[in-house]
């Protein structure tokens, strides 16, 4: 191990293995005996107990979890952790070879354990690399580090959306504006061939600037043209919450189920909770078999076109969704027109005050005669 590779490679951790060095070597000068069994060794075995340590947080350890120092892993350094879900654990770490902070997944072992399916995963990772639109998360690096699979993305600095409506409402334009914006750049992705297949708010980041981006398209699934309906075998790794019935009940993915799920995230964001909710069985039950109540149930005064377009995205039947997101975004547009709508009634309503004005001031000018 050459040292100077190290420090090339981590530029942050130099010091530190600087200083790791020296100690060996002051070692050796006190104990020339000893030091011949720990040559330069130890620098390996840090990074060996490293990689360990990322594998062991994204099998099951604790999130939450903070260390001292960057944990070094492959080209990266790991800085601390951002946040664990059913896919897999994500960090904040550095590449120090382009000088940029990126956000690095590690899926589950549950996702991983088979070598097919991870194989599968990184080549829908790869498709998922080459969208390049505002409102989508760019997939930056995917590969295997020691044995274990990584995907780097950009490092959003923001909330999740999740975080954003549990803290206040939002008002339905607000809401219409947001999810149509999701809802064109997932028609972008669905017109690449990629769909999402795990929508849900806490998927979706808010920047500093408020503009959505949707994230952990590299765990998508990548349909063909001759197979509309391919998913792979993690197809039922999301959250049942927001997967469409045929999603459910038969493994069936494609951008209608995106579709469905955009009109779960659209339900949650107007009412402040979930068309069903309940323990898993009866969960499953409600989503493939009960329809869902219109959010208007929940949420007086709700704008009638937001109420029907939602219930149009949650219908059982993908062929009773929306045709596409473009459709959908359409749709969601159309409370906007409300008031370009009234406009007329508007204009004759401030026309008649100006009439009532002019008379008084004509009588008030005749009685002064």
């Amino acid at each position: 191990v050459v040292l100077d590779d190290y420090a090339d490679r981590y530029p942050r951790q130099a010091d530190e293995l600087r200083k790791l060095a020296a100690k060996i070597e002051a070692a050796a000068a006190v104990a020339p005996s000893s030091a011949a069994r720990v040559p330069a060794a130890p620098v390996t075995a840090v990074m060996a107990t490293n990689a360990d340590r990322v594998r062991k947080l994204a099998t099951g350890g604790d999130p939450s979890e903070t260390w001292d120092q960057p944990i070094a892993f492959g080209r990266y350094s790991i800085v601390r952790p951002l946040g664990r879900g059913g896919m897999g654990t994500v960090y904040l770490a550095h590449d120090p070879r382009l000088d940029r902070d990126v956000a690095l997944k590690i899926p589950t072992r549950d996702l991983t354990a088979n070598a097919r399916v991870s194989e599968l995963m990184m080549r829908e990772a790869r498709a998922a690399a080459r969208l390049h639109h505002p409102n989508i998360c760019p997939v930056y690096d995917v590969g295997f580090e020691d044995g274990v699979p990584y995907i780097t993305s950009l490092y959003i600095d923001g909330e999740p959306l999740s975080a954003i409506a549990k803290r206040r409402p939002l008002l339905d334009a607000q809401v219409a504006k947001l999810v149509a914006t999701v809802a064109r750049a997932l028609d972008y992705a669905h017109r690449a061939g990629v769909v999402h297949r795990d929508l849900k708010p806490s998927n979706v980041m808010l920047d500093r600037a408020g503009n959505p981006v949707v994230m952990d398209f590299g765990l998508a699934s990548r349909t063909h043209p001759d197979e509309p309906d391919r998913v792979s075998s993690t197809a039922l790794a999301g959250s049942p919450a927001y997967m469409a019935p045929e999603q459910l009940a038969e493994g069936r993915s494609g951008p209608a189920t995106d579709i469905y799920a955009l009109g779960v995230v659209l339900y949650e964001l107007l009412t402040g909770r979930l068309p069903f909710r309940a323990a898993a069985a009866d969960l499953w039950r409600q989503v493939i078999h009960e329809p869902a109540p219109p959010p208007s149930r929940h949420r007086r005064g709700l704008s009638p076109t937001l109420d029907a377009a939602c219930v149009k995205a949650l219908a059982k039947r993908p062929e009773d969704r929306f045709a596409s997101m473009a459709a959908f975004a359409d749709a969601l547009d159309a409370p906007h027109a409300g008031p370009r709508a009234g406009m007329g009634h508007t204009v004759l309503l401030i026309a008649g005050a100006v009439a009532v004005i002019a008379a008084a001031a004509v009588a008030v000018w005749a009685l002064r005669q």
